[in-house]
């Protein structure tokens, strides 16, 4: 393992994995904190600004965190079978390239912001602006987090993670003492650039030997695998709600934001384990070891964190809900049950597709992808009210549990060569 600065030694006394647990559970627990701040004191219209610019923050998480996964992928799969110094030099080839291609995607995003205000209602661009250079210092972020992480340096990376927590609440705060209410939604940006400035001080503090004669390339499979198991997932926590904010009064469109952070909180409380199943699946294939006994255990606790919130919120029902969103949040009430349950079947789901990536079965991310198509569909021609683009969240919801539960017990995926998926085949697979 990477050695660490001295003054991080005591910690290492405690599980380094149960350390970032602690900072994934502290970092959700900032974003709720600030979301409960933010929709106390914006109005729903202003809600709404900050709650689609959140939206579209996790959109571009689709790629950052595919990035990450893959980094983490291919550095704990190379540490475990080549050794530790493999991993540190397939960090230092793909990390340049990787920022030069985010710096010209954020180029194309700062070009077409304008297009986008009409679409999203709003009289201003520079919300969506704003993105840009996020792109940028969040694609470095995420290269850095997925080589931590790969690297099972659970410390580091959990730092971050509260860094970055605590300094977009703190952000908030300010704009938000300083009156400051339209532009509430630079705490991203500044959150972001925060973090990155926090992880390059972090780099700087870890020693990494590399192997100059040896080039690891980037997982390419992998990468667009996980895009598209992300884009499920972002289309789950997000799509809906860029929908409703498009269908929907700015009102209702308010509301509903409400209703789609108790998705969200559900959808992170359950997937929470998640976080070290990539690492622990890949380091496994490294050791050609099996992996499935430790999958069923990260399932098990999927579902049983996934069931945790529904519950939480159904049964404290209406003192919860007024008490941590406010008194405007009593509508989402006959809505929260259905929503919520939609978004645990999903969360289930998603650690299998997850399990399935790790084991090089790429076919699978294709089909929580054909279940977004259904669902922008189902909105598309259900859409007067918040209870209808409900119903379609939990329809296409189950038929997706459905469809992926079933293939894996009935181990349809044997049936691929695990280097050959679909089109999946048309990119080079580099093992080295």
């Amino acid at each position: 393992m990477t050695k660490l600065p001295k003054q991080l030694l005591p910690i290492t006394k405690f599980s380094q994995e149960s350390f970032y647990l602690a900072a994934l559970l502290f970092s959700y627990a900032s974003n709720f904190l600030f979301s409960i701040f933010v929709g106390r004191f914006l109005s729903l219209e202003e809600f709404g600004i900050v709650a689609l610019l959140t939206s579209l923050w996790y959109l571009i998480s689709i790629f950052l965190n595919s990035l990450t996964f893959a980094i983490n992928y291919k550095t704990s799969y190379l540490t475990h079978k080549f050794g530790k110094v493999a991993g540190s030099s397939f960090f230092k080839n793909v990390y340049a390239k990787l920022i030069r291609v985010s710096f010209l995607i954020a180029i194309v995003w700062f070009i077409i912001s304008p297009l986008l205000t009409n679409y999203f209602k709003i009289n201003q661009f520079l919300p969506l602006i704003s993105l840009s250079p996020i792109i940028i210092l969040g694609a470095a972020n995420a290269i850095i987090r997925g080589y931590l992480q790969g690297k099972k340096i659970f410390i580091f990376a959990g730092l971050l993670l509260v860094i970055e927590a605590v300094s977009k609440l703190i952000f908030a705060v300010i704009l938000v003492l300083f009156k400051q209410f339209n532009y509430v939604y630079l705490y991203i940006p500044l959150s972001v650039s925060f973090a990155f400035v926090s992880a390059l001080f972090v780099m700087s503090k870890i020693e990494n030997s590399v192997d100059k004669n040896e080039s690891y390339d980037f997982p390419t499979k992998f990468f667009f695998s996980s895009i598209f198991n992300n884009i499920s997932i972002a289309a789950f926590l997000t799509l809906d709600l860029i929908l409703a904010k498009h269908y929907l009064s700015p009102n209702q469109a308010g509301v509903y934001g409400l209703l789609n952070l108790l998705g969200k909180i559900t959808y992170f409380f359950g997937s929470m384990f998640n976080v070290f199943l990539i690492t622990k699946i890949a380091e496994l294939e490294g050791k050609n070891k099996n992996s499935e006994r430790v999958f069923y255990k990260f399932l098990g606790a999927s579902t049983l964190l996934s069931i945790f919130a529904p519950l939480f919120f159904v049964l404290s029902s209406k003192f919860s809900i007024s008490f941590l969103l406010g008194k405007h949040a009593i509508g989402i009430i006959p809505y929260v049950l259905p929503y919520t349950f939609a978004i645990m079947l999903f969360t289930i789901s998603n650690t299998i597709v997850s399990f399935h990536l790790a084991k090089k079965q790429y076919t699978i991310a294709i089909l929580p992808l054909i279940m977004i198509i259904f669902m922008a569909v189902g909105i598309f021609l259900h859409h007067a009210d918040i209870n209808d683009i409900v119903s379609v969240l939990l329809t296409v919801s189950l038929l997706n549990t459905v469809i992926v539960l079933g293939a894996h017990i009935s181990k349809f995926f044997n049936f691929f060569n695990k280097n050959s998926y679909l089109f999946l085949n048309k990119f080079p697979n580099y093992e080295k």
